[in-house]
């Protein structure tokens, strides 16, 4: 993959310019465009060619990742995946994110072809996020055998410029755009007169610190992969991501008619991308995470167990080990960990620290 290409189209592209034809788009996939403007410099994205998968390789993997793992396998249909749509905001590289490719990763080596969706409604990042992002995943992918890098990475911010309509001055869509990049959620609803101030403070808080863009983040994930895969039966598409976009795609059906199948990886309460044990730098700083979890949880069942599954012993079984090596023994199962860690504490969690820093750190730039 040619890293410089894609992230210069990520770079150049505006922000919400076209939703206007993007809300049309989710909703008639394939369709006319609406009449927009043809973009004066821009090429739009390509549509979808799928080619052959392995039917028992990529069924192999979902369940293993449903029975062993505890991952959500949500199948609306026997039809052969062939397509693996995940959706990314953009952010700095976190263990989900690893996490998550690992699963990508494998249904790849098994034929699945993979897109990318680059949620990058927010103001303008610098080049090196999205470089340090698709470099991580890339890394991730590598310690699958067989996977294949991303097929292709999808900017939404680069699909919304090329739909836009060129009456800046008196399209409401792209009024928007100065309006909800610099707006936030409770400022959009009190303005909206959909709430009336006074707000609670704990709600107020955490709407206050939310920027209004994210209220559009369904619609362009949906109208993207809709665009995309606009001549491909979405039956043989299953979209990526954490159990807490379920209700996204459940909305999706209830707007949509189609079979599309998603997978979602275990949700751990009150964890998410941007919490701090998601992003570490050094073997101590995650081995303090893990002991400050013990304390909440003493028998591991909180952080340590969602890492030591998802990021210790999921790569090994994905990439054909099976095991892993800790404190001198071997295991395969949170049973043998959980035993190991009742015996030998501090070992267990200082050899666990440094094999899931090792698969992660190893990745980020």
């Amino acid at each position: 993959m040619v890293l410089s290409a894609v992230i210069g189209g990520l770079e150049q592209a505006s922000w919400l310019a076209g939703v206007g034809s993007l809300l049309l788009a989710f909703g008639t996939a394939g369709a006319a465009r609406g009449g927009a403007a043809p973009p004066p410099k821009r090429t739009p994205p390509r549509k979808h060619e799928i080619i052959s998968s392995s039917t028992s390789s990529v069924e192999a993997t979902l369940f293993r990742l449903r029975s062993e793992y505890n991952w959500t396998v949500d199948r609306r249909t026997e039809a052969t995946v062939r397509v693996v749509y995940w959706p990314i905001h953009l952010r700095p590289p976190t263990l989900i994110h690893a996490v998550q490719a690992l699963a990508a990763a494998t249904l790849s080596a098994g034929g699945a072809e993979v897109i990318v969706c680059i949620e990058d409604l927010h103001e303008e990042a610098p080049r090196s996020l999205t470089a340090d992002l698709m470099g991580a995943i890339e890394g991730w992918f590598s310690a699958i055998p067989g996977a294949n890098a991303p097929i292709r990475y999808e900017s939404v911010r680069n699909f919304l410029d090329t739909t836009r309509s060129s009456e800046a001055d008196v399209d409401p869509w792209r009024l928007a755009e100065s309006y909800y990049r610099r707006t936030t959620v409770v400022e959009v609803l009190t303005e909206s007169k959909i709430i009336k101030p006074p707000i609670g403070d704990e709600v107020a808080s955490s709407l206050g610190r939310a920027n209004a863009y994210r209220l559009l983040t369904a619609p362009v994930v949906w109208s993207l992969m809709h665009y995309l895969l606009r001549d491909v039966d979405l039956a043989e598409v299953i979209t990526l991501g954490g159990l807490d976009e379920e209700r996204m795609w459940r909305r999706w059906h209830g707007i949509q008619h189609g079979n599309l199948n998603h997978l979602y990886n275990p949700l751990l309460v009150g964890l998410e991308h941007d919490s701090r044990q998601m992003r570490w730098s050094n073997v101590a700083e995650l081995r303090k995470s893990f002991a400050d979890s013990l304390k909440k949880s003493p028998g591991g069942s909180g952080f340590l167990h969602w890492v030591t599954m998802n990021a210790l012993l999921l790569p090994a079984s994905l990439d054909g080990r099976r095991s892993v090596e800790l404190v001198g023994k071997t295991c395969s199962t949170w049973v043998e960990i959980e035993e190991l860690l009742r015996e030998d504490t501090d070992h267990a969690v200082t050899d666990i620290a440094k094999q899931v820093s090792k698969f992660y750190l190893s990745h980020r730039r």
